[in-house]
């Protein structure tokens, strides 16, 4: 897809990549991750200080999709588990070009 992929181990290691890596178009993250962090932590994060990088969080957890609402993160496209290849383009394109 043309896209540059950096992989972090966890919520904090991705805040700090995000501070030191450049041309990243956008933020890809599970909800329930290892570290102390969520999907949840690291898009408030990026709301707060990089607003404009998009943020597409995935979960398996209907439970875990329920609370974006109550993290008052209601706006942040959620794509559910199992997901196929051309959702998850879709859903990139959509949220990194701001379209459907």
């Amino acid at each position: 897809l043309g896209y540059k992929v950096v992989e972090a181990e966890n919520g904090p290691r991705a805040i700090e990549k995000l501070g030191s890596e450049t041309g990243i178009d956008a933020v890809f993250s599970d909800v329930v991750m290892p570290g102390g962090m969520s999907g949840f932590d690291i898009a408030r994060w990026m709301r707060e200080n990089m607003p404009s990088m998009p943020v597409l969080l995935t979960s398996g957890y209907a439970e875990e999709i329920a609370k974006a609402d109550a993290a008052g993160l209601a706006e942040i496209e959620i794509l559910r588990k199992p997901y196929t290849g051309e959702a998850l383009v879709a859903a990139l394109r959509r949220v990194i070009h701001k379209t459907g």
